[in-house]
């Protein structure tokens, strides 16, 4: 099972980096994480013309569309003792993990501010949309597990 490792000495720096985050998923802390990217929001944006002919026919107004960007791309260092789909709450076999279609989970996301200040976002509803593996006989050979997640929505908890 992953440990949990609490952040007691966020860095005191000005400056957000990643060495105050960690993630957790049914209460366990996913270790060896080495890209956690939430896509950008994104929403469309349809203009509204003016169709009058004694008008300059500039836009009259802008109506923002639905919202978009509800994935999280994810990188992970496989490990031996708890691999990429057992630690997000799936089965030990890839085809586990993408084909299961009944039991979405939650993905918590802390960031420690250098004052003691905890900040949470937490990822509803998430589903793995694809998860594959990196072999590489050059470099370090480190099997990198990469995943997408698809999820429901984004709360900023504290």
């Amino acid at each position: 099972m992953p440990q949990t490792f609490p952040v007691s000495n966020p860095p005191n720096t000005l400056v957000k980096s990643s060495h105050g985050i960690q993630i957790k998923v049914g209460g366990d802390t996913i270790g060896a994480i080495s890209k956690f990217t939430p896509a950008a929001s994104s929403r469309a944006m349809t203009r509204v013309w003016e169709l009058n002919p004694m008008s300059s026919g500039h836009p009259i107004d802008t109506i923002p569309g639905n919202l978009d960007g509800f994935t999280l791309d994810v990188e992970r260092y496989d490990l031996w003792r708890a691999n990429f789909e057992e630690v997000f709450g799936g089965e030990a076999r890839l085809i586990d993990a993408i084909g299961n279609q009944k039991n979405p989970f939650e993905v918590y996301q802390y960031l420690w501010h250098p004052d003691g200040f905890k900040e949470l976002t937490v990822y509803r509803g998430c589903w793995f949309s694809n998860v594959g593996r990196d072999y590489s006989s050059t470099a370090d050979r480190i099997i990198m597990v990469r995943g997408q997640l698809n999820f429901l929505r984004r709360d900023k908890v504290i």
